[in-house]
């Protein structure tokens, strides 16, 4: 027995090499933000900058003359971080670059109408914030020449006159009070003494209750904040579309699609609320039920459309559908729609499906930017859905599983071998992922050592050490047998075979790259590189480090220079030019777009060529040194290989087939060899990501109550860290530490800026700029790690500092 006990210690000695240490410590047990060190505990700048004052007046009679300037967005080709969810002085999470807004509140205060013209050109802005600052405008007084007000707008103001995004291009228009009644917008002449009646909409949706039933009553899974139904059960969901305007709308046409196999329309039911109905009640069926070019109202379908008649002005029309759980969907896919959008207004507006563009006339219409549609998500649970978890939200314990049913029986949140609810929408989608998948799949079971077969039996999981030990076990203990036999002579070395089988059959977990070590590291400043004049947004090295483009203040132009700053040339020009351009991998063009929606490239040795057009193209990126890729509608093209769901392509890895993108919903990576996507992230804060040269790591910018996050995720979907608040993050070469800015500012412009350095593991961090004379923002990393480009927001000048150990100089 001393002999056997021996073997077992050494067997179970073994298996620690052969996959995760038990006791290692997982995302889940490391120390939170509250119990280390945050951003916010770090030192900053005591005085927080510039005492801020708003100029009171303006002299003479209007209209007056100011410098126009755009601030906030949320999307290309304007991109400001702190604008998505941003607030203002007058509104919360609204400049996010999607309706007509203006500073100003200290002279007309918030929600008075202002009229902007240039030339023939005017528009409406309405005020919803104080600023600019007095010192801002006297800065650009002495540039600018004359009067020195300046007007901040949204980006909508400047893509319509066709420039104004900075003070320095000194783009004037003329500004003066209107009616309040007026609606902000394009004005369709000049001046602006109001649009001709025009109807505008609203939408939004609703799911009514299930009696006795939690709206949200699983937590698993990514489901927590979803409505949740289980399979057979049906609701009512209403959508609602509201004309707030003061023109009819007429023949209003809305198309619907419901996600199958998962969600199905039973039924459908329009009411309005026009107050010439005799029916007596808040809301009455209206004609669209019988309008013989609507399908039927029982069973529609999956895709169909309504046509409503007319909107009067003030009148709301609801659409009812009773939606039935057909299949089960939780890790199938995401949270399964029902989507409804506007297709059609007469003279107004125009939209194909729910993903196209669309022809919003005068652009009358605000709400979502323009883009009319809404949609509902829903979670389909069903009862026993043999997938070798208990306590997964179906209410039931797995069938004939030993290690299953009343071990482990409790609450939601301690089910061993599910998914942690930090991981919610890690789920690798093999095509198109809405082809009916069976559920979750056996990832909890295989990690309490069982797989799933046929009916809900169970049997040993296959390489799964702790399997494998139980049948060495079975293997060494004694036999009562008369004599010795073949099978009882081989029983333990076939199954120590199997156990080093298991061991061999087990991918070793990806280590975590080891923290950097920051202690003692400053940045050495090298000086400028920028020519002398020039104001610049953003630098990145070429992928040899041995150039530099630069993006130009109001990233309608790229220079390229030498990594020192000889030799400044243009490289290319287009609105929005300077915004999520790529380098290609051998460093000799890059590739941008401009506010055309023409995709191009740009060639060092100043050739150029139209690579492709649209009004739905996203941002380039490379696969290798000839081959890029583009999304265009949400799908990608120009690679070889499949890729499904792509959305937003932002970045591919340098040394890796996997490319990372944002769909407006999630963080998402792609394999371009198997065509399979991975989400990493959900939520509408997350905007941005960033890989890391082999693919293993993904750098995550959140917005969060209008202040910055960076998250670090593994790509395999296992684990991922809030490193806590800052700006502008970007990966070092080697996956160990990210870059990024600590800054102050009053909600207009910074009054702080610093650079800091923090390891990918969140546990060390170090200030690297401590300057009272700029204001450091958009660092980036050269090849080689040892250098970095930022540009000083103050100035515009672009410099290039060097990583050092010891005192700065």
């Amino acid at each position: 027995m001393r002999l056997v006990a021996a073997l077992v210690l050494a067997l179970l000695a073994a298996s620690a090499g052969c996959g995760p240490e038990p006791d290692e410590p997982t995302l889940a047990d490391e120390p939170t933000l509250a119990d280390e060190p945050t951003l916010a505990d770090e030192p900053t700048i005591p005085d927080g900058g510039i005492v801020l004052e708003w100029h009171q007046s303006h002299s003479g009679s209007p209209p007056w003359p100011h410098i126009l300037t755009c601030y906030g967005g949320c999307a290309a080709p304007h991109y400001d971080a702190s604008a998505c969810n941003g607030s203002t002085a007058c509104c919360s999470h609204c400049i996010d670059g999607t309706w007509w807004y203006a500073t100003e509140q200290s002279n007309f205060g918030c929600g008075a109408k202002l009229e902007l013209r240039r030339g023939a050109k005017c528009v409406v802005v309405e005020v919803a914030d104080t600023g600019p600052a007095s010192w801002v405008e006297s800065n650009a007084a002495s540039q600018c020449g004359g009067s020195g007000h300046i007007i901040d707008t949204s980006p909508l103001v400047h893509d319509y006159f066709g420039g104004g995004c900075g003070w320095s291009e000194c783009f004037m228009v003329d500004v003066r009070p209107v009616a309040r009644g007026l609606a902000a917008g394009i004005c369709p002449s000049c001046p602006c003494d109001g649009p001709p009646p025009h109807p505008v909409f609203k939408l939004r949706h609703e799911i009514a209750t299930i009696a006795g039933q939690d709206r949200d009553f699983c937590k698993l899974y990514g489901s927590d904040g979803k409505f949740d139904l289980m399979v057979g059960q049906s609701t009512t969901q209403r959508f609602f579309v509201e004309n707030t305007g003061s023109g009819v709308g007429r023949n209003v046409v809305v198309g619907l699609w419901v996600e199958q196999p998962y969600l199905k329309v039973r039924r459908w039911d329009v009411y309005d609320n026009w107050s010439g109905h005799t029916c007596g009640q808040e809301w009455c069926p209206n004609d669209a039920n019988t309008h013989p070019d609507n399908p039927p109202r029982d069973d529609p379908g999956g895709a169909f459309q309504l046509h409503l008649y007319a909107l009067s002005p003030g009148e709301t029309k609801k659409i009812e559908l009773t939606v039935e759980a057909t299949a089960y969907s939780v890790g199938a896919v995401d949270h399964p729609d029902v989507r409804m959008w506007v297709k059609h207004v007469d003279d107004f507006y125009e939209k194909a499906d729910f993903g196209s563009g669309f022809n919003n006339v005068s652009g009358y219409q605000t709400y979502n930017g323009g883009d009319l549609r809404d949609y509902s998500q829903t979670d389909v649970l069903a009862a026993e859905t043999c997938n070798g978890i208990d306590d997964d939200c179906d209410g039931e314990t797995d069938n004939g599983c030993g290690l299953d049913a009343g071990a482990h029986a409790g609450g939601d949140a301690g089910v061993p071998g599910a998914p942690h609810g930090d991981d919610a929408g890690a789920v690798e989608q093999e095509g198109d992922g809405d082809a009916g998948s069976a559920g979750p799949g056996p990832a909890g079971a295989a990690a309490r050592g069982y797989d799933l077969e046929g009916g809900c039996g169970c049997r040993a999981a296959r390489g799964s050490p702790a399997a494998a030990l139980v049948l060495v076990l079975v293997g060494l203990a004694p036999r009562r047998r008369r004599g010795p036999s073949t099978r009882a002579r081989l029983s333990w070395p076939l199954a120590l075979l199997l156990l080093l089988a298991a061991c061999g059959q087990q991918p070793a977990e990806a280590p975590e790259p080891p923290a950097a070590p920051l202690a003692g590291l400053q940045l050495v400043d090298d000086g400028p590189v920028s020519p002398p004049g020039e104001r610049y947004a953003g630098a990145t090295f070429s992928p040899d480090g041995r150039r530099l483009a630069l993006a130009a203040a109001g990233l309608g132009a790229v220079d390229v220079t030498d990594a020192d700053g000889r030799g400044v040339r243009r490289l290319a020009t287009g609105d929005g030019a300077g915004y999520r351009f790529a380098w290609s991998p051998d460093g000799r063009s890059i590739v941008h777009r401009d506010g055309e929606r023409t995709l191009w490239r740009a060639h060092l040795d100043g050739r150029r060529e139209q690579l492709a057009a649209g009004q739905r193209l996203g941002f380039p990126a490379f696969v290798s040194a000839d081959e890029g890729v583009y999304s265009d509608a949400g799908e990608v093209r120009g690679s070889r290989a499949p890729v499904p769901h792509a959305g937003l392509v932002t970045v591919t890895a340098a040394a890796a087939p996997v490319l990372a993108g944002w769909d407006g919903e999630r963080i998402f990576t792609v394999d371009l060899r198997r065509g399979t996507r991975r989400d990493l992230l959900e939520g509408p804060g997350f905007f941005d990501v960033e890989l890391s040269r082999d693919g293993t790591l993904a750098l995550v910018r959140e917005s969060r109550d209008a202040v910055g996050h960076l998250w670090v995720a593994d790509t395999a979907g296992r684990t991922r860290r809030d490193l806590g608040v800052g700006w502008g993050g970007r990966l070092s070469p080697d996956g160990r530490s990210v870059i990024y800015v600590l800054q102050e500012n009053d909600g207009v412009r910074f009054t702080a800026a610093d650079l800091w350095l923090a390891s990918v593991d969140g546990r060390a961090r170090v200030r690297l700029t401590a300057t009272s004379d700029r204001l450091e923002i958009e660092p980036a990393f050269a090849s080689d790690g040892g250098r970095v480009a930022y540009v000083d927001a103050a100035t515009g000048v672009v410099h290039v500092a060097h990583l050092r150990r010891g005192a700065r100089r």
